[in-house]
């Protein structure tokens, strides 16, 4: 019987991906970020190239659920409400398959495990992103092009879970805020410059499902706990916020502050800036993950030097590679 196991265990794990090639060992520099060139990019994107392609490609059911309103069902890109008794039906049954799918691990450890084993390598992010020319792309545009479309026809799974993603994804080291509306290349470059080539970062559009019935994915505290550091990727804003501190306009002044938040200007700035989003506050600022903060204050990513390069960000704080202790991260 033990033997009769054991040819089951090893038929099992013959069948699973085998990772793909590790990143050369190294470090990031600062100013500029390069694409990898041990990772075959025609490979690797290849399934992705024409749907990415102007942005012409979305979910043939991206509809959201907007859980609590009187009218849930909604459609991904006006956001109206979904009518159609067909469409909602099919829907929540979709819904209903990823919630039983989730049900056995939802609120435990072992999910939280599954979620952070969710993380990407930094050498696929870059290959990704060069490959696909996203650095201008707003997060939101990733999901919405890229991330939903070719999880859809996979049984709406986390895009970290199809199978050519799957060979660069691993325990995450460090975890990564940012706002969807920002942009994708500021997020890369926060993640990536100066950091150790073996970098594993965890980004939510690729560890949690997009679709609904995704709920157990969204408590991120498991993941936060288990990761050595979190980078808050923040560009930085031009105007009312970069004046002085000082005098009637700067932003030591109550007057200019209340005045500030009521503005179209601040409406803006609150898009992009993760301090000014709930979510990104509530995910990063749970005691005792406070201390792991590293802010990450990023200088707007630059046209590309060549092909194959392009100009990083401003420092963000080394971490462990995949092959050391989360407790070397700092």
């Amino acid at each position: 019987a033990v033997l009769a196991e054991a040819r089951t265990l090893v038929a099992v794990l013959e069948t699973e991906l085998r990772g793909a090639e590790p990143a050369p060992a190294g470090t990031h520099p600062m100013d500029t970020l390069t694409e990898p060139a041990h990772i075959d990019a025609a490979t690797v994107v290849g399934p992705f190239v024409m749907q990415c392609k102007g942005k012409g490609k979305e979910a043939q059911n991206g509809y959201e659920f907007w859980g609590g309103d009187d009218q849930p069902w909604r459609k991904s890109v006006d956001k109206s409400p979904v009518t159609d008794p067909a469409v909602i039906a099919s829907e929540t049954q979709h819904k209903e398959e990823a919630e039983a799918d989730d049900k056995a691990t939802a609120e435990t450890p072992d999910h939280a495990t599954k979620l952070r084993r969710c993380g990407v390598r930094i050498d696929f992010l870059l290959a990704l992103t060069f490959a696909l020319d996203l650095w201008d792309w707003y997060t939101w545009e990733v999901v919405q092009h890229l991330v939903k479309p070719a999880t859809e026809g996979e049984g709406r799974c986390r895009f970290a879970e199809l199978p050519g993603v799957r060979l660069y994804t691993g325990a995450a080291t460090v975890f990564m805020s940012h706002c969807w509306g920002g942009r994708w290349g500021d997020l890369v470059a926060a993640a990536c410059a100066g950091a150790d080539t073996r970098r594993v970062v965890w980004i939510d559009v690729f560890a949690v499902r997009q679709w609904p019935g995704n709920g157990a994915d969204l408590d991120f505290r498991g993941v936060l706990e288990g990761c050595a550091a979190a980078i808050v990727a923040a560009a930085p804003i031009e105007g009312t916020l970069l004046k002085e501190g000082d005098g009637d306009e700067g932003m030591n002044s109550f007057e200019a502050r209340e005045a500030f938040l009521k503005s179209d200007e601040y409406q803006e700035v609150a898009k992009v800036l993760p301090f000014c989003r709930l979510w990104c506050v509530h995910a990063t600022g749970r005691p005792p993950l406070a201390p792991l903060l590293a802010l990450q204050a990023a200088r707007r990513h630059l046209p590309p030097l060549s092909d194959h390069a392009r100009p990083a960000l401003a420092p963000v704080c080394d971490c462990a590679s995949p092959h050391t202790p989360p407790s070397t991260d700092h």
